[in-house]
């Protein structure tokens, strides 16, 4: 059966860790700290960017969404603003293959690559953000084609309360609250978010989104248990999102997640099983005006569970661990579907004392609907002194069809069950540089993507259809400058400066379709400067100017702007902001067929106790 190496590598981890649970008494552990990602920190042989919860505090008022848009070197394409909707591209692949993880955990949506960024959590939860970029299949298995974004949840602490107020053009009216209250051992945080807008082109963009989470933490002589949960309702406007024929489509998604996570630690061993569960339930409506005439309802259900055993030495660190999965949707268009899937993996990393750095991991993957899936990784470096790191890697990713992919079927799209899966090998170098006045990073890539899954047609008077269209060979250069100014001229009023310019050119080898729907589609050339200064009276100002230039498609200028004032009121930690987007009021789509807004001015405050 195929279940004994799995269960067999489970025993070895609770083994290994079972006299924690009888030594309490003899012995006092070290601090457990829960780490939700795999990405090692000795050895960063990966292009890896962070936003931690110090920079939240300059993004009071934005949604997920927007903090994602903040990292660099990624393509963040909202159909809906604010965290209504929006697809992640990295390194020029489509939304389909780029991962979603929640504290290190795969949380890509089976039905669609659209839903990916139904995060049923406030900004007030994260403790940060970590992208990586380039295939990651041998860490965190499918979907992980161009890159992932790992959403860190952060722990509850002592007691505090913040709150949130916001309101702007277009009728946008936002209010938060989260609130952390430890109990004795057990640490519990609770937060709730409504955001609500008229819509930016009139009531065919109009939004409501409310969240709701909770975390609670118990933490033992022996380990720890974590338990969040959370639920995201949306419900909005979707006009031309999906079709250009019909611009008063309507959508409402119901997302709730939950997860166990617990770590034990005895010595230089530690075990971090994980149980998680998702339902995700989408109405869509073709025409609002006529709301039964043609509606689609799908149900999605995700249960899983990740077992991750850590084994530090003196000769380097050895992961080793087992996944289950299990997908299933209910959709009056899709039919009733399932499918599972079974991992094993292992990694080791080491950096050696001459500088050398290696990074090793190879990963299987059995599903009931398409067999094994095998990925291997082999990342190898040199640390020149403390500022300067040589890498490279070499990787397989692939992507398994979605459920839209293989049975979608309406006027203008038809899906194709006989799909199978797409891979790629990536090859990548770079180059690091870092002290205490500039940080400079560079990326050069190549992946080779077989059998890619696209939505094709030869004809705009046909519908798009799903098929593996072939080979397509992307290149890519990724550069990011920071400078603190304020480290070398002190009274300066420029705190950071940050430059950015990444290109991406694929080049499709095989396939006759006339026109491609999404892999052919991609942000070729991507420029960014940002620069954070502070001013007199206190302001905090940051100024974000960038250039975007898509395939085959003209280029665009955005300008937005934030100002910050904190100040103490009443004992209250309070920001006051006044924020603009699209300050050029540029006319552009992120989507084709789907205009984006123009000038938002939008004010607020948060307080903290």
């Amino acid at each position: 059966m195929r279940l004994r190496p799995l269960f067999f590598i489970f025993l070895l981890s609770i083994i290994a860790v079972k006299p924690s649970c009888y030594a309490a008494d003899e012995a006092e552990l070290p601090p457990i700290v829960i780490t939700p990602s795999r990405i090692p920190e000795e050895t960063p042989l990966r292009s890896v960017s962070y936003i931690n919860s110090g920079e939240f505090d300059e993004a009071i008022g934005s949604s997920i969404t927007d903090l994602v848009n903040d990292l660099p070197s990624i393509d963040v394409r909202e159909r809906g603003v604010r965290g209504v909707q929006a697809d992640l591209n990295i390194r020029g692949a489509t939304f389909e293959e780029s991962m979603v993880l929640l504290n290190g955990v795969r949380f890509n949506d089976p039905q669609t690559g659209h839903h990916n960024m139904d995060i049923p959590f406030t900004s007030m939860d994260l403790e940060s953000i970590e992208l990586v970029r380039g295939g990651q299949s041998a860490l965190y298995g499918p979907d992980a084609f161009g890159g992932t974004v790992n959403f860190i949840t952060k722990r509850p602490g002592e007691r505090r309360v913040t709150t949130a107020f916001s309101m702007g053009q277009n009728g946008l009216f936002r209010e938060a609250v989260s609130i952390t209250q430890p109990v004795k051992n057990l640490k519990n945080r609770v937060s709730f978010e409504r955001s609500d807008s008229s819509g930016y082109r009139g009531k065919e963009t109009s939004f409501h989104i409310t969240t709701f989470s909770f975390d609670s933490l118990l933490e033992t002589d022996a380990g720890e248990v974590e338990v969040i949960g959370g639920y995201l309702y949306k419900d909005f406007g979707a006009s031309t999102f999906y079709s250009s024929l019909y611009p008063n489509e309507h959508e409402m998604t119901d997302t709730r997640a939950g997860m166990i996570r617990m770590k034990f630690e005895e010595g230089m061993v530690s075990v971090e099983p994980k149980f998680y569960y998702r339902r995700h339930w989408d109405r869509f409506i073709l025409d609002n005006d006529r709301p039964f005439w043609y509606r689609n309802t799908h149900k999605t259900y995700t249960l899983g569970s990740d077992i991750q055993t850590t084994v530090t030495t003196d000769l380097g660190t050895i992961i080793f661990g087992t996944e289950l999965s299990w997908d299933k949707i209910d959709s009056t268009n899709l039919d009733k579907h399932k499918r599972d899937r079974e991992a094993v993996f292992f990694g080791y990393n080491h950096k050696f004392p001459s500088g050398f750095l290696v990074n090793a991991n190879i990963r299987t993957d059995w599903f009931s609907a398409f067999g094994w899936e095998f990925s291997p990784q082999i990342g190898l470096g040199y640390s020149i002194d403390d500022k300067i790191v040589l890498r490279s890697s070499v990787n397989r990713a692939y992507r398994i069809p979605s459920f839209t992919d293989l049975y979608y079927v309406d006027p203008g799209n038809i899906g194709d069950a006989s799909l199978k899966p797409e891979s790629a090998w990536s090859y990548e170098g770079g180059i690091d540089y870092k002290d205490k006045f500039i940080t400079i990073s560079t990326t050069v890539f190549n992946r080779n993507g077989r059998n890619i899954i696209d939505w094709v047609r030869d004809s705009k008077a046909q519908p798009w259809r799903a098929t593996n269209a072939g080979k397509i060979d992307t290149f890519g250069v990724e550069n990011l400058i920071e400078i603190k100014p304020g480290e070398i001229w002190r009274g300066i009023s420029i705190e950071k400066v940050s430059l950015g310019y990444d290109f991406i050119n694929s080049d499709k080898k095989s396939g006759t379709a006339a026109f491609s729907k999404y892999a052919l589609d991609y942000l070729r050339h991507n420029f960014s400067l940002g620069v954070t200064g502070k001013f007199p009276f206190g302001i905090e100002e940051i100024v974000k100017f960038s250039y975007k230039r898509r395939y085959d498609q003209s280029g665009y200028f955005l300008l937005e702007t934030k100002a910050i004032k904190k100040t103490n009121i009443a004992g209250f930690e309070t920001e006051l902001y006044v924020e603009g987007t699209n300050l050029l009021n540029t006319s552009y789509s992120e989507v084709i067929d789907v205009p984006a807004p123009g000038i938002w001015l939008i004010g607020g405050f948060s307080a903290r106790f």
